[in-house]
């Protein structure tokens, strides 16, 4: 029963905990979409700057003259943007208007961008830049390198985390290590719920007159013969599993013993119940007779009837059973 008080206090402990820490993971979930939807909108109100940029006829398409004309897509800074520049951009198109250029030219320039920024902060080459940006987040590899960035396999929502302000990635971090502490917060609570369950599962069981078969609650014997592979979780159910392959079959769970003396039990019978039905339409059940033995061990199974067992099992606890009873008749036959 003190178990059982402590166990209750650790759960309320933990669930006053959890609930704060589901309060932070909200507020952090909140700020968290609400920093990536301006971040969203400020990602297209540049991707519709830079497109008004290329597009010096205003004529809303971006064509091939315009791409040449815009430095940015000179990759390899001779001056001049080549026809391989041209096309890793247009993607062997004749033009963009916004809407191609917000799915697939955005991005590809947005790289562009960002790798010239990086360039002009670190005052590395561009090779160097390359590495550094595509290993980061892409699984580039530089046997496959050249001159042309081969950005077709990025995903377009990978890099625009990527290019995320340091400010929104933070708050991204925060959301996320908000989300862990929960889960873990959470996990503990159903942890210490399962022990309360189980203490309390375990208190309800009959161990004997002095507790003397508690040590085997849960414990598993398996005993093979031909067909099968029978397994005795004590206090818990007995399966059985056919050597050759199959599904594991539930023969009986724990209900109780089933020898009475004046209301008392004897402790050598353990009755199995509600296994699982057999072809007959009833549910398989299992008697577990036990008997003194040096060791515990499930020594024997056999089937009396279809889908009805019966188990010898030995261990020491039965011993001292049998010899405290005859110490009790010496006793009585002395008075």
């Amino acid at each position: 029963m003190d178990k059982i008080i402590l166990l209750m206090a650790k759960i309320k402990d933990a669930q006053f905990k959890r609930s704060i820490l589901f309060n932070d993971k909200e507020v952090a979930k909140e700020k968290e979409e609400k920093t990536i939807k301006e971040e969203k909108s400020n990602q297209q109100n540049k991707a519709i700057k830079i497109f008004n940029e290329i597009d010096t006829n205003k004529n809303n398409k971006i064509e091939m003259e315009e791409v040449i004309a815009y430095s940015t897509f000179d990759q390899n800074k001779d001056g001049l943007v080549s026809q391989d520049e041209v096309n890793y951009f247009m993607e062997n198109k004749k033009e963009f208007d916004l809407k191609d250029f917000l799915s697939n030219g955005w991005n590809r320039v947005n790289l562009l961008i960002f790798t010239k920024s990086f360039d002009e902060k670190q005052h590395l080459d561009k090779k160097n830049i390359k590495k550094e940006f595509l290993n980061q987040d892409f699984n580039y590899n530089s046997e496959n390198e050249t001159e042309i960035y081969n950005i077709e396999d990025i995903e377009a929502v990978r890099l625009n985390k990527l290019l995320y302000t340091e400010k929104t990635k933070i708050i991204i971090d925060e959301s996320k290590k908000a989300q862990v502490l929960f889960k873990e917060a959470d996990q503990i609570v159903k942890d210490l719920q399962k022990q309360l369950y189980d203490v309390r599962k375990s208190l309800s069981k009959n161990f004997g007159s002095e507790d003397e078969f508690a040590a085997l609650d849960g414990q598993c014997y398996e005993l093979t013969n031909d067909e099968y592979v029978y397994k005795l979780c004590l206090f818990e159910n007995i399966t059985q599993r056919p050597i050759k392959g199959g599904p594991e079959v539930i023969l009986g769970v724990w209900k109780g013993w089933t020898n009475f003396i004046n209301d008392e039990p004897q402790y050598h019978t353990m009755l199995y119940d509600r296994g699982q039905y057999c072809l007959n339409h009833y549910q398989r059940f299992a008697y577990v007779h036990l008997s003194c033995g040096l060791e515990p061990k499930l020594i024997s199974v056999s089937e009396l009837n279809r889908c009805e067992y019966i188990m010898e099992f030995e261990l020491p606890s039965v011993c001292v059973i049998q010899d405290t009873k005859y110490l009790r008749k010496l006793e009585r036959e002395e008075l």
